[in-house]
């Protein structure tokens, strides 16, 4: 497992917003230590008995968890985010089948030199905790082939670059970045490159720009927006642009009880010429500790 960093000199063009928030201009309340820790819990079930419509029972679960820790001050940020899902889902007297898992931890280091745009290094890495499987029907029944493991794959990124924040709760970052994907027992699906046909490589490096906007916006008192978009493009291969587009509306009922709607698409022609793309509805419990 190799560790780059880059070092260089970006000049970022970024896009500015015309929705309501609060400027970047505001300062911060206390320097310090932030934190913020919170948990939730969907549940869905459904059963029946003696039907006559027909039907099959039902349960699925996803438990998730964030733990953010930034610290402030005068002339420099650090920001770290660690984030987990993971859940089940049960459909008649099948085997308990995944519907998520991801584990994904975020460092960013900003130092401040100006009231919107300030360098930045960071460093990212993305994996998940249990074993993956594709299904498949034959005439013998349901074939489960394995796919993926913990940290295989597992895909490191790490850039250098300048941020531009034009309101409290929107950032967009550009920078130059080095893109690792790590596999072991399937390199061949995630990390092999097709123009080495003799050997399988267990890690595959690109150089390339990265772009990363979040945003996080209230659309009304209890519903609100969190979005992420990811582009990575490889200097090698600068038609292909890998797309991760992660967008969550969140509608609270009240401190405990909130519905979710998660559309996630993601495009990586290493690993598919097609995009994949996720959606999951769910009502659920969740709270935020401090």
């Amino acid at each position: 497992m190799t560790y780059r960093l880059l070092l260089g000199i970006l000049v970022c063009v970024a896009a500015a917003t015309s929705l309501q928030a609060q400027d970047a201009n505001e300062p911060q309340d206390s320097l310090g230590w932030s934190h913020k820790f919170g948990m939730g819990l969907n549940i869905t079930q459904s059963k029946y008995s003696n039907w006559v419509a027909g039907g099959e029972d039902t349960f699925a679960w996803q438990f998730s968890l964030l733990n953010a820790d930034t610290l402030f001050q005068s002339t420099y940020d650090w920001a770290n985010t660690l984030q987990f899902d993971y859940g089940q889902s049960r459909i008649g007297s099948a085997d308990a089948r995944k519907n998520a898992d991801e584990l994904m931890f975020e460092s960013v280091f900003t130092y401040k030199v100006n009231i919107y745009v300030n360098p930045y290094v960071s460093f990212k890495l993305r994996t998940q905790v249990a074993d993956g499987f594709q299904f498949e029907d034959t005439d013998a029944g349901v074939v489960k082939n394995k796919v993926s493991a913990l940290f295989d794959p597992a895909y490191l990124t790490q850039a250098f670059g300048l941020g531009y924040t034009p309101y409290k709760d929107v950032n967009t970052r550009l920078g130059l970045a080095v893109k690792e994907t790590i596999s072991n027992d399937f390199a061949a699906r995630y990390s092999d490159d097709p123009e080495t046909p003799d050997e399988i490589e267990t890690s595959r490096v690109e150089v390339g720009m990265q772009s990363v906007t979040t945003a996080k916006l209230p659309l009304s008192s209890t519903i609100s927006y969190k979005g992420r978009l990811e582009l990575f493009t490889d200097f090698s291969s600068t038609e292909d642009i890998d797309v991760n587009f992660d967008n969550i509306i969140e509608g609270k009922l009240n401190e405990m009880i909130s519905v979710n709607l998660n559309v996630r698409l993601q495009y990586d022609n290493d690993v598919s010429s097609k995009r994949q793309l996720a959606q999951i509805l769910s009502v659920g419990f969740s709270y935020i500790f401090w």
